[in-house]
């Protein structure tokens, strides 16, 4: 036959489920911890050594009613309530009592008092508004634990002990005429649900006080840390540009808020410099690079050389008086309007040539050409092919005004002799022989008849 030793059994489970609890515990934190707390009908009233807060201040070596660290109540009262403020709305998981035990390893005669109590969880300090965690229906006086622990998953500010014997109510055998409390600890495991606990949360668990996703820029069980020097968004697991000061990184955004350093731009720095800018925040313009991708986007040397009329290592500097072309190396041409001033660039002449000399860099004497030849052969044959035409013009001219005098002198011979007479006529412009008539009817009798009379005498 096997005896079962109940007490021990209970014993036994009790203890696994403290150490359970123990294991709860580090996932939570004690928010009833130098909380303010309230005893109805407190032993001695205004002794400090059995005030209601010696249960919330975190000691309990001394587990006396004379030890200072235990809130006890007045003896031979019905009732017996006590009670901590959170604060605020807080989000509970456990709740562990230390009872008051003299020091010994049992609770003795002291635990008929604790017997039927009750825990209540309430938005304020009336039990009846709130929700009943637990009620000792089934602990008898050898049961009841020095240290008790219940699992009570609500959310509420006040956390209320609350024992009775009532008048005319029968209670069980094991049970103290009068209720007291004597608790020496009374612990609140969970974690407060207000914004200063999970501001940095997106995600949370209020039950196990954690966050299971992080707003960008913070880490941790409850997103309380900020990202590392260097890092920034969800989880901090990107990585910050090129910030002139690597902790001016913002956390949340990666925003360089220093600026960028040399070469890279936008609100990260993480982009390269555009072709032809450089410097810090890409703000410089590169010089007349030769190739304008070869422009370093941090310091702004050219890496290949630099454009014609330009020298130094940005490019930027033009070349010295009486100097062109690449690298500055060609000379100005010394028959330039002004001896050697001529474009940095093409090497013209500014200004134009001094005489004698022509051309963009006045190198070419001023000979005649073949066009030129052409223009004054033209030229000349325009004006002999000119004169011409005047010489026809005045003969033409003379002419005309040579046969009006002689057409005078015949009219003049008419008048006296009344005979045709034939007329050698010359002139510059040739001969003729012109018949004129006089009174006859026949000018060539007329002639005839002087002929004979000229030729008989």
């Amino acid at each position: 036959m096997i005896l079962f030793n109940y007490q021990s059994l209970f014993n036994n489970a009790m203890l696994v489920l403290c150490y359970s609890f123990v294991t709860l515990c580090q996932a939570y934190e004690n928010i009833a911890l130098n909380k303010t707390a309230y005893q109805k009908n407190q032993y001695e009233k205004g002794n400090n050594t059995f005030d209601a807060s010696n249960a919330v201040d975190g000691l309990k070596s001394d587990l006396r009613w004379s030890g200072g660290q235990c809130a006890v109540s007045a003896t031979s009262k019905e009732t017996a309530t006590w009670w901590v403020d959170l604060g605020s709305i807080n989000s509970i998981h456990h709740i562990t009592i230390y009872y008051r035990t003299e020091n010994q390893n049992e609770i003795s005669d002291y635990r008929n008092s604790f017997l039927g109590f009750s825990l209540y969880v309430s938005n304020t300090t009336n039990r009846l508004q709130g929700t009943l965690c637990f009620k000792d229906d089934y602990f008898n006086r050898s049961t009841i634990p020095a240290v008790f622990n219940t699992t009570c998953q609500v959310h509420g500010q006040y956390v209320i002990y609350y024992n009775e014997r009532l008048h005319g109510v029968s209670y069980p055998s094991d049970y103290n005429e009068y209720a007291e409390n004597d608790l020496c600890e009374v612990e609140v495991y969970g974690c407060p649900i207000h914004e200063s606990y999970f501001g940095n949360c997106l995600v949370s668990n209020t039950m196990t006080c954690q966050c299971s996703k992080c707003k960008p820029g913070f880490f941790g069980r409850r997103c309380e840390f900020e990202c590392d020097v260097g890092h920034y968004g969800y989880n901090c697991n990107e990585t910050c540009g090129h910030c002139i000061d690597p902790r001016q990184c913002s956390n949340v955004k990666g925003t360089c808020l220093s600026g960028c350093k040399a070469g890279y731009s936008g609100q990260t720095c993480k982009e390269d410099c555009i072709v032809s800018q450089y410097g810090y925040n890409c703000n410089e313009t590169c010089g007349h690079c030769k190739d304008p991708i070869q422009c370093s986007a941090v310091t702004g040397t050219c890496l290949t050389r630099c454009n014609a009329g330009y020298v130094g290592r940005l490019c930027k500097e033009v070349c010295v008086f009486g100097y062109y072309g690449h690298g500055c190396i060609k000379e100005c041409s010394k028959f330039c309007n002004r001896s050697r001033d001529c474009n940095p660039v093409s090497g013209f002449c500014n200004g134009g040539c001094r005489n004698g000399k022509k051309g963009g860099y006045c190198q070419e004497d001023r000979s005649l050409s073949g066009r030129t030849i052409e223009f004054y052969c033209f030229i000349g044959a325009l004006g002999l092919s000119t004169i011409v035409i005047v010489v026809l013009i005045i003969c033409i001219i003379l002419k005309r005004r040579n046969n009006k005098h002689q057409e005078r002198g015949h009219e003049q011979l008419r008048n006296t002799v009344d005979i045709p007479v034939a007329y050698h006529v010359g002139g510059a412009c040739g001969e003729y022989i012109e018949f004129r008539e006089g009174n006859t009817d026949n000018p060539y009798d007329r002639i005839q008849e002087r002929s004979n009379v000229r030729y008989n005498k």
